[in-house]
């Protein structure tokens, strides 16, 4: 199971999730965790543009042996829109990367595909793998509603989508089978929901308290499996076996080796729910709550 982690590089850049206590990682603690992660045979990195400057700290850590997944950001409506553009960002992200080519490159916000430039974008990420910059291109998705567009759009190499026990959409909807049968790598990412769903209540912010009645049926399962959240969490993404790679954002070398001790047992169900409220699914619409 540990060989399908992929590391979230996010909080290599910036502060991220609604759980992060500790900040930005210093990059000594960067350094650590690269070389734990080796040790261990994990060799993706997920990381993009936007993540602040954390394609800068990977560079100075020297890459060059890890498949290195990337993103172009959204693009401002205020840009003059040219296929140089889109050439010049990705080639910022490889000078900031110190590396000559990436295993993957995603676009951050796929909808943009479907907008007047979106096939100069598509034509784009083409050619940088024509040109060898890129392996595999692909997209990052909010929902699987969104794949039958893109797929009309072209065959992509990888989709990045979100999955945790109780965000099961990408499998509920048939498509995680769909895209492993078509040989698309699907790499899932909040499988902790930003660090949610390993919260006590009292930690939990108070805005997310309208949630309550899944929370308690949260902890109900989990007391009943005898199991810790980050253990669920880690086994039910890892025991599905359509996914290729799933993306562990870490804070801290003692986090990682919480996960690398989780046990390689399968756990094919998660939690069992109605209709999940899309606002908690989608941490975009959480400033809005």
């Amino acid at each position: 199971m540990i060989t399908k982690i992929a590391l979230g590089t996010a909080q290599f850049g910036v502060p991220y999730g609604v759980a992060n206590r500790i900040g930005k990682i210093a990059e000594n603690d960067v350094k650590n965790i690269l070389s734990a992660a080796n040790h261990e045979g994990i060799d993706t990195l997920d990381t993009a543009a936007a993540y602040g400057d954390s394609e800068a700290v990977l560079g100075r850590m020297n890459v060059n042996s890890w498949k290195v997944v990337t993103k172009i950001s959204t693009i401002p409506e205020s840009v003059d829109f040219s296929p140089a553009w889109v050439e010049n960002e990705f080639k910022q992200s490889l000078e900031k990367l110190r590396v000559n080519c990436v295993y993957g490159l995603l676009l951050h916000s796929p909808n943009q595909l479907f907008g007047r430039h979106g096939a100069d974008l598509l034509s784009s990420l083409i050619k940088f793998k024509k040109d060898g910059l890129v392996r595999k291109i692909g997209v990052s998705i909010y929902s699987p509603h969104e794949l039958p567009g893109l797929f009309n759009l072209h065959n992509f190499d990888i989709i990045q989508a979100p999955f945790n026990p109780i965000d099961k959409r990408l499998l509920d909807s048939g498509w995680a089978k769909k895209l492993h049968d078509f040989g698309v790598e699907i790499h899932v990412r909040s499988i902790f929901l930003q660090g949610l769903l390993l919260m006590s209540s009292s930690n939990r912010p108070s805005k997310f308290s309208i949630f309550n009645n899944l929370w308690a049926q949260w902890d109900e399962w989990l007391g009943l499996n005898g199991m810790t959240a980050l253990e669920a969490c880690v086994r039910f993404a890892c025991s599905c076996e359509y996914i290729d790679k799933v993306i562990v954002g870490i804070d801290s070398l003692k986090q990682f080796n919480e996960i690398i001790k989780v046990p390689s047992k399968p756990l094919l169900e998660g939690l069992r729910l109605g209709e999940i409220d899309g606002r908690l699914l989608n941490p975009s619409q959480w400033s809005a709550l």
